[in-house]
């Protein structure tokens, strides 16, 4: 009898370990050729895209902003990068630039135009931005 229970408990080990070994093998990145995770294009290396125009921008460019400090939170105003925006101190005038849009409204943001935004800093939180008009759709509000 003592031996039949030894059996009955390794075959529930042996069933056990394959059901995770299947499920991790299941859920893991990439786990079959059909369900991969990734997206079509590779990752870049490094940097962010600009909210404005879109542009990836390479580790260490920067997009143009005023800051204004506030109690609770900061206001900001964004121009933009140097791909949309020609004010900007390395602006690429040789070429035509990007069209600027509002990631609120969608709306071309015109020349002098610029995206407002509120900016919440903690010291235990990651600086967290929030958009919430553009001189277009709040006109006056910043």
């Amino acid at each position: 009898m003592s031996t039949e229970v030894l059996y009955a408990v390794i075959f529930i080990l042996v069933l056990s370990t394959l059901g995770v070994l299947l499920w991790s093998w299941k859920n893991r990145e990439g786990g079959r050729p059909g369900n991969s995770r990734r997206t079509d294009s590779p990752p870049e290396k490094g940097g962010t895209d600009c909210p404005l125009c879109g542009e990836h921008l390479p580790r260490g460019t920067r997009v143009h902003s005023v800051l204004f400090p506030g109690k609770e939170f900061d206001l900001m105003r964004i121009y933009g990068c140097r791909h949309c925006w020609e004010g900007h101190a390395s602006a690429d005038l040789s070429g035509s630039l990007n069209s600027r849009q509002c990631p609120s409204c969608g709306e071309t943001i015109p020349e002098g135009g610029y995206v407002m935004a509120q900016v919440y800093s903690k010291p235990y939180r990651k600086t967290h931005v929030h958009v919430y008009g553009c001189t277009v759709c709040k006109p006056g509000r910043g």
